[in-house]
């Protein structure tokens, strides 16, 4: 009796680890959100992508050429959603 209940115990946290595996594989493999398109233009520079996060410090996009580009409220001249650098939003 008391090996079947070893044997079941066993089986049950083996089960418990595998799912809890599962879910992890799937949270680690599953893309993010896609982030909304914006255009911020500072000083010297249009940068088009992803925004990421906004803060009062800095604004945080994605873009296809740059990577990930964290850039200071500061040098920001505007902040413009949607569009495609090199045309009209």
């Amino acid at each position: 009796m008391t090996r079947a209940l070893v044997r079941a115990r066993l089986c049950c946290v083996l089960g418990v680890v595998l799912v809890v595996a599962a879910l992890f594989v799937a949270w680690v493999t599953t893309p993010g959100p896609a982030g909304q398109p914006v255009i911020v233009k500072t000083g010297s520079d249009v940068l088009c992508g992803e925004l990421i996060r906004a803060d009062r410090h800095h604004v945080e996009l994605r873009s296809g050429t740059d990577g990930e580009v964290s850039v200071p409220w500061s040098a920001v001249t505007s902040l413009e959603p949607g569009g495609v650098c090199g045309k009209e939003p």
